[in-house]
Formats: structure tokens, C-alpha cells, sequence
């Protein structure tokens, strides 16, 4: 993925064979590496710093952000600040980022984030949230415990895999933020699609039995309609479900190259799962949505 060869990156190569046309990615993959791999990790990321076009300065400011924690409330929004006049000044071209939430001290509903939230929506900056697996979960008590029922807990962890999105979108949408920032874009990464109405309902009608102090303008679904986007792999649930979202807020992605991933049968999960939707909306969904959110 080096940007310094002048040939076209052989993943490119490899989704462009497959009809594909334009794909983000985003540089948390090398995260996963376990310690056997530490090589290839630091060589992956030094890679991305390349392809990025960021000194060896901006990627050390952009991995301490990263690794504040305990009092990342405190710092974040200095931090952020000074790394949107980074990347204004050096032109890094960045066009979001992914926050570990789950890494945070404080929860997403407190106001210390509102100065990441101020200067990501100065500068047009997507927030976008992944799943990383339910915190709740119940793992095995023992390795032996494990051993004899590691297939139903992969079942279980799998399944539920996507839940923790739940979190972050009421945890957001409590905290005020999008009413103060209406420039705010939020992105619920690899999250699915088809929960959300449930939870619009469960949140919606909570706020207006328990929270309507809070001040809101609007009913607390209607801000994610606004502000938020979701993304999915496969979805077999789709069509009574898109419009009680919205077809402007929800984006396709293949999950390339993760084992889960759908490539190389994209295009029969994209035709089984969106068969009864009009090219217009297919179109919104799989490409513009995308490309009018991180500016492409």
C-alpha cells in the first residue's frame, strides 16, 4: 500500500478486477497483530504513513493521540486542535478517523469530548466508531471451559459482535453533542443497519418520558437522520428497514481484506441484499453516500 512506487497498489488492482471503482480504508489493521507479527506490523504502518504523505513528526502526533487513555478527556480536544492545524498547514489530506472508543476513560455521553467534537466538525472531519465485539459477553471461565465450548462461544461473540454500536449511538446522541455541533458527522463503522429502528424507538421514547431536560430540539433519532451514518457487509433485512433509516445515511463496505469479508462475492451479496431497491437508492448506498461524506 506504499505510495512511493508509482504502481497502483496491488489491492487496488485486486477490487478494481472486480468492477469496483473507488474504496476507502483505514489504518487501524495493523492493530490486530499479534506479537509473532510485530515485523510486519511496523512495516505495514510505516507504509501507511507513506501512502498518507505524513512526516515521521505528524504520524508521532497522530499516535499520541492514540495513545492517550486514562486522561484523554483532558487532552483530546487541545491535541485535536492542534493536529487540524497540521494537517491544514502540511495538507495531509486526511478525510476522517477512527476513535478507540472503548480505550477511553471517560464515556462518550460525557461533555469532555466536546472539543473533539467542536474541531471535528470545524474542519469536516468524520468520527467513525468500529465495532470491536459486545462488552458485556460472558467469555469461558476456564481454559477448559474454552476447550470443550469454544464453537458456541465464537457463535455467541460473532453474533453479537456488532451490538456494541448500540452504546456509542445512544451514548452520543445523549451527550448533547450533535444538537451544539450540528456539524458533526459520526460513522457507526461495520455496525450493520437493520437494530437501529428499535433503538430510535427505545431512545426516542425515553428521552420523553425520562430526559426531555436535556433540552433537545429535536427527538434524538432525528439527529443520527442528520449527522450519522452506519455501515454494513450484508444485510438480508434491508428493505423495510432503509427507510425508517434513511438511504442517505448508510454505506456499503466489503470489510476487504478481513477474513469476514464478502469480496470476492460482493456483487451477489450487493444483488441479494438490495434487489428490491431502485439504482437510485442502490446507487446512494454503494457509492455517493461515501463519496460526499469524505469529500472523494
Amino acid at each position: 500500500m506504499s505510495g512511493t512506487t508509482g504502481r497502483e497498489p496491488r489491492r487496488d488492482r485486486r477490487l478494481r478486477s472486480s468492477g469496483w471503482r473507488i474504496s476507502t480504508a483505514t489504518g487501524s489493521v495493523a492493530g490486530w497483530a499479534n506479537d509473532a507479527q510485530r515485523p510486519a506490523r511496523a512495516d505495514g504502518q510505516q507504509r501507511f504513513q507513506q501512502w498518507l504523505g505524513l512526516t515521521d513528526d505528524q504520524a508521532a502526533q497522530l499516535k499520541e493521540l492514540r495513545a492517550k487513555n486514562a486522561d484523554a478527556w483532558r487532552q483530546v480536544g487541545t491535541a485535536l486542535r492542534q493536529a487540524q492545524q497540521d494537517l491544514r498547514q502540511a495538507a495531509m489530506g486526511l478525510r476522517g478517523g477512527d476513535l478507540a472508543f472503548k480505550r477511553m476513560s471517560p464515556p462518550l455521553y460525557h461533555h469532555g469530548w466536546y472539543p473533539l467534537w467542536e474541531a471535528a466538525a470545524e474542519c469536516h472531519f468524520p468520527i467513525s466508531f468500529h465495532s470491536t465485539g459486545f462488552k458485556g459477553l460472558r467469555a469461558p471461565d476456564t481454559p477448559e471451559m474454552e476447550k470443550a465450548f469454544m464453537t458456541q462461544w465464537r457463535l455467541v461473540r460473532s453474533a453479537l459482535f456488532q451490538l456494541d454500536t448500540m452504546e456509542v449511538l445512544v451514548s452520543l446522541l445523549a451527550s448533547g453533542a450533535c444538537e451544539k455541533y450540528p456539524d458533526l458527522n459520526f460513522v457507526l463503522g461495520e455496525s450493520g443497519v437493520t437494530w437501529l429502528p428499535y433503538v430510535f424507538d427505545r431512545l426516542d421514547t425515553e428521552y420523553n418520558d425520562r430526559a426531555r431536560s436535556l433540552g433537545f430540539s429535536m427527538k434524538p433519532s432525528d439527529y443520527f437522520k442528520r449527522q450519522g451514518y452506519v455501515t454494513y457487509q450484508q444485510d438480508q433485512y434491508l428493505e423495510p428497514i432503509v427507510p425508517l433509516i434513511g438511504e442517505d445515511n448508510i454505506i456499503w463496505g466489503a470489510d476487504y481484506p478481513h477474513p469476514d469479508c464478502v469480496w470476492p462475492d460482493s456483487r451477489r451479496y450487493l444483488d441479494k441484499n438490495l434487489a428490491g431497491f431502485p439504482e437510485r437508492v442502490r446507487r446512494k448506498i454503494t457509492c455517493e453516500n461515501v463519496t460526499r461524506l469524505y469529500r472523494l
